[in-house]
């Protein structure tokens, strides 16, 4: 199919992985490494994983754009449902003029995920590709999600109230005052947590026995968990534990990471659990081992006025409206059930967390 005067579109071929790389280290200023794109494209083992969910636009030899989904399999009201999140929609500067590329590519994928059975698409997209997708592409607003912020310590307040040259007293005081932060969240009820190497067998006992809990929620199996948080390059991920050597009762993923400003950012990147005083100790454990890490303060997301976020904000999270909320779209392809699609469309009944999206962690 053309999409625009010399361009052609098409699916994904392994000999396009270096040049679609490539352009997306070229468009975004970065430098993604080879096998990170691999992980997030084709590993996956979800249902929908692989050419179906990336089109390419190639002119002369070159690949000029793509408009990419990662699968995501959903257990909605109990039926599993395959869906894609839309993750990297990029043209090449010289093939920007005009939309005809942009909805080419669009169009051909859509027919592509409704051929395949993809039930509906999803996607946080920036502020540029939200005004393209709701003008163009008929994204509809699904709801937002604030960032959730527990601060751990209080060494970046003192750092931006005292003068430069008073940094290092800033550190010492705030490391002092960290450790009673610790302790406090021992205090709260915090459990000792397990650091887990490998997804075992009690990983699949848990999804089996918790996932019917919530009306919406992506499939959290040991196949996807290692995936997910084992397999990832580039990026370290603790996943911890509570419950014993036989039965699981609640898990949790953090992550830590310095910024360009020096500060320490933890992150609850995932959770699940069949019981909420379990899953509200582990989290508090989760905190006081962020903590351990020299995290400054955790972030967090999850859907507005669900269990995930009440659990989030029990034990000590609150929004942070100045770095703005996180916007989620969709897109419905053959999803036709109007129970399906009312569970869908209220999120107090979403178990989503930061890593069920293409967030930071």
């Amino acid at each position: 199919m053309a999409g625009g005067s010399d361009v052609e579109i098409g699916h994904y071929q392994p000999e396009d992985e270096q040049l679609v790389n490539d352009l997306h280290n070229s468009v975004f200023n970065t430098s993604r490494p080879l096998e990170a794109w691999r992980w997030k494209y084709l590993l996956n083992p979800a249902t929908l994983t692989g050419p179906t969910c990336i089109v390419l636009g190639r002119s002369q030899g070159r690949i000029v754009s793509q408009y990419a989904s990662v699968a995501r399999d959903l257990l909605i009201n109990g039926k599993t449902s395959p869906i894609t999140e839309v993750t990297d929609n990029l043209i090449d500067p010289d093939f920007r003029s005009g939309r005809q590329l942009q909805r080419g590519m669009f169009d051909y994928f859509s027919a592509k995920l409704i051929e395949a059975g993809a039930h509906f698409s999803i996607g946080c997209p920036n502020d540029v590709a939200y005004r393209v997708g709701k003008r163009l592409l008929q994204y509809r607003d699904l709801f937002e999600m604030p960032w959730l912020f527990h601060r751990l310590g209080p060494r970046l307040a003192l750092r931006s109230r005292l003068p430069a040259a008073w940094g290092t007293l800033a550190d010492r005081v705030g490391r002092t005052a960290s450790a009673w932060s610790r302790w406090s969240l021992r205090a709260r009820g915090a459990c000792r947590v397990r650091e887990v190497e490998e997804p075992d067998a009690r990983f699949d006992a848990l999804w089996r026995a918790a996932a019917g809990r919530f009306a919406v929620i992506g499939v959290r199996d040991r196949a996807y968990l290692r995936w997910r948080y084992r397999e990832r390059p580039g990026t370290r991920f603790y996943l911890l534990s509570a419950g014993d050597d036989a039965l699981l009762t609640a898990w949790v993923v953090v992550s830590v990471a310095t910024k360009a400003d020096g500060s320490r950012a933890g992150y609850i990147v995932d959770f699940f659990y069949r019981d909420e005083t379990a899953m509200r100790k582990l989290l508090l454990g989760a905190l006081h081992y962020l903590a351990e890490l020299d995290a400054d303060y955790v972030l967090s997301v999850a859907a507005p006025g669900s269990e995930g976020e009440r659990l989030l904000r029990s034990v000590g999270f609150a929004a942070r409206p100045t770095l703005g909320p996180v916007r989620l779209v969709y897109r419905w392809w053959t999803l036709q059930d109007e129970v399906m699609r009312a569970a869908v469309l209220d999120p107090s009944g979403w178990h989503l967390c930061m890593g069920d999206l293409d967030l930071e962690g």
